[in-house]
């Protein structure tokens, strides 16, 4: 017998099974669906879309920045947001044209932020200058007994008062100030009114 042949064979037996077992269920493995779309061919999809979208962006910047030139504040803030809302869903690549947005959308912002201080700014100080007036009125009112008047007015006070902003506390603080003062001083003339009334009325009774 030829010892070499027979070990030869018994090693490919036992070598067989596991090179049946290497082989998938169902017989050769498939492979991925191959996809001939480059990023080129993506980019040539998108171009018309990014195209349209660019100029709604642009379309609802340039409104915003002439409502803040008539002084809609609202107005131009409304524009800025639906263009920031628009430029979220802009498609992706298109770096430089992304970037020319995002310029523009700055650029916009700042000048929003500037005309939306301004107009704080601006009603702040009418708001101070009508408590002042008021207050002023009431003093009046009071030096001249008209204790009824005083009262009404104090109510228009308070109602002024109570559309300061809440976040400027600064101003705030010093308004209430001077509310609380008037307030104390029409209670202080309405408290010695009415006692005087019932005084009178104890003396006549």
């Amino acid at each position: 017998m030829d010892i070499d042949k027979f070990l030869d064979e018994q090693v490919g037996k036992k070598d067989a099974p596991n090179q049946q077992s290497a082989k998938p269920a169902g017989g050769m493995a498939k492979l991925p669906p191959f996809s001939a779309t480059t990023d080129e061919d993506i980019y040539l999809q998108n171009y018309p879309k990014m195209k349209e979208m660019m100029a709604m962006i642009l379309a609802r910047i340039k409104s915003a920045k002439n409502a803040l030139k008539s002084g809609g504040v609202k107005s131009a803030s409304d524009h800025y947001q639906g263009a920031n809302d628009l430029f979220s869903k802009f498609p992706h690549g298109f770096l430089e044209e992304k970037y020319t947005l995002q310029q523009e959308l700055i650029s916009c912002y700042r000048e929003l932020t500037t005309a939306l201080y301004q107009s704080v700014k601006e009603r702040n100080g009418k708001l101070r200058m009508e408590i002042g007036k008021l207050s002023s009125k009431i003093e009046l009112q009071l030096s001249s007994k008209r204790y009824d008047l005083a009262k009404k007015t104090l109510g228009d006070l308070h109602e002024l008062f109570n559309r300061v902003p809440s976040d400027d506390v600064k101003q705030r603080i010093d308004l209430y100030k001077k509310v609380k003062k008037v307030t104390e001083e029409v209670s202080l003339h309405v408290d010695i009114q009415v006692m005087q009334e019932k005084l009178r009325a104890y003396e006549n009774g």
